[in-house]
């Protein structure tokens, strides 16, 4: 369900009375403030926009729906039910057109589902191409229906004082850290980025001139990305897995699962020097030979990490035994991603569908062994100092796979086309096996289905239900989804297209 124009109005009002305003002090909003633009321009859209477009959607849809009814008693002999999860009843919109609209998706979505049986299993040329019409005209007016104007916004850290919810922290940081009587948290900085967990650095020690500073990672009681990524509890081992390999990553202190101190359970690390060069979509600047080789150099290491000898430490949901394919990875990571949608509570979506039934039929065949994939390595997530990477953070989308699904996220958010190819020179110089370009494709629709479900959930659940009105989850629901359609957009016709041979 998309937020009301109320919830929205209340959550621009929220960030700036109890967020912007103290960090416009503090001399850093720009990152929220950016959100509160966008959030703003959406709210302008939808009232030029008004009543009469929210019907003439309703108008479309139920059209749609009358074609694909009518294709599916010619073509599919299944019944339309339960094509897609159900959602908790409190976010089922009750209000006219909202309501009526929501009904029509859901049955689209339903409709979808039997069409693409019917089109992948039996009918003849000319139905097919019926079927075909019908998808892309369902698919183009679900991302049509996405997107919206945003304007651009620096990623930037904010100072935001926390000293009451760290208070209760501090005997336990001096008992776990050898502090004396003296020990205390002398200052607090949230990170840039937590979407899925909060992330503090803190200097701590016995005076404000001798403090250290620390970094300590919170979950979130909910994740966006629940269940299809790792949980805080998984994902330690991997970085620990990280750690001995030699690779750029912080050294990890200790999981505390007392979820009474912060209200989850976090990880302590050491803190590692050096800052973000961009953003989840793209880097801030040029991009100089010199980086693209040095990241090579990690993914290239990050490929060869030897998991098996991990295999018992490794969460057994992730690594289930040491003879695992690359077939068998795709299958987790293909069943991770139906529980994922499954728990995501979105809005029906006919391109989601679509695009699940593209990767059934285009997945690369493999016998060889998987490797550690981190599986989101845009810029948001390497530290550099100078071109030098300081650390790989955030592994909570790692997975066993092919190498491949890591080329392709960095193909799409890490390397600027003209530098491609000399990325993947220094990738395979540096022990890495070249990609085939047929699996490129395979992973790069995987990461936009995920990314696609992702945004959703952060505004359909996140923000609605979950931690009501907390704008942050709106730059995800607005600005990133809208990326990821209009990308789906371009390929609409090869995602809906089918040959006999696939």
């Amino acid at each position: 369900m998309e937020p009301t124009n109320q919830q929205l109005l209340a959550s621009v009002r929220k960030t700036l009375a109890e967020r912007i305003a103290p960090q416009v002090a503090a001399g850093d909003a720009s990152h929220l403030l950016g959100t509160v633009l966008m959030t703003l321009d959406e709210l302008v859209r939808r009232e030029e926009n008004g009543l009469a477009a929210r019907q003439a959607l309703l108008d479309k849809l139920t059209a749609l729906v009358q074609r694909g009814e009518a294709l599916a008693r010619c073509n599919a002999d299944a019944t339309a039910e339960s094509a897609w999860p159900q959602r908790p009843a409190e976010l089922i919109p009750r209000q006219e057109p909202e309501a009526s609209i929501d009904i029509e998706w859901r049955r689209l979505a339903a409709l979808v589902t039997v069409l693409l049986k019917a089109r992948n299993e039996r009918p003849d040329a000319a139905s097919r191409e019926a079927i075909q019409a019908f998808l892309v005209d369902v698919a183009r007016t679900e991302t049509a229906q996405k997107k919206v104007a945003r304007p651009e916004a620096a990623a930037t850290a904010a100072d935001t004082p926390m000293e009451e919810l760290f208070a209760a922290l501090t005997p336990k940081l001096a008992k776990r850290l050898g502090g004396g009587a003296n020990f205390a948290i002398h200052a607090i900085k949230q990170l840039a980025g937590g979407f899925s967990n909060q992330t503090y650095k803190l200097m701590v020690g016995e005076s404000a001139e001798t403090a250290r500073p620390i970094v300590i990672r919170i979950a979130r009681n909910n994740s966006i990305q629940w269940p299809f990524t790792t949980s805080l509890e998984e994902e330690l081992p991997f970085i620990e897995l990280a750690h001995a390999s030699g690779l750029p990553v912080p050294r990890q202190l200790w999981l505390e699962t007392d979820k009474s101190l912060l209200g989850g359970m976090f990880h302590v690390m050491d803190y590692v020097p050096g800052g973000l060069r961009g953003s989840h979509m793209a880097a801030h600047g040029e991009v100089s030979d010199t980086l693209i080789r040095n990241c090579a150099d990690v993914l290239a290491k990050m490929h060869r990490m030897p998991w098996q000898s991990w295999v018992g430490k490794l969460p057994a949901r992730i690594v289930p035994r040491a003879d695992l394919t690359i077939n068998d990875s795709i299958d987790l990571i293909l069943l991770r991603m139906r529980t994922y949608l499954d728990a995501a509570w979105l809005s029906p979506s006919p391109v989601i569908l679509m695009l699940f039934d593209w990767l059934e039929r285009n997945r690369p065949v493999s016998e060889a062994p998987p490797v550690v994939t981190h599986g989101d390595l845009g810029f948001h997530n390497w530290l550099f100092e100078g071109d030098t990477p300081t650390a790989v953070l955030d592994w909570e989308n790692v997975a066993l796979c092919g190498a491949t699904k890591d080329i392709a996220n960095v193909q799409d958010c890490l390397i600027p086309a003209k530098q491609w190819d000399y990325f993947l020179e220094c990738y395979v110089k540096a022990g890495g096996s070249p990609p085939v370009q047929s699996e490129l494709r395979f992973y790069a629709v995987l990461r936009q289905i995920q990314a696609i479900i992702c945004c959703a959930s952060s505004m359909e659940k996140m923000f609605t239900a979950v931690a009501p009105l907390t704008i942050d989850f709106l730059e995800l629901g607005f600005g990133a989804r809208e990326y990821f359609y209009v990308e789906v957009e371009k390929q609409i016709a090869d995602i809906v297209g089918f040959t006999a041979s696939a």
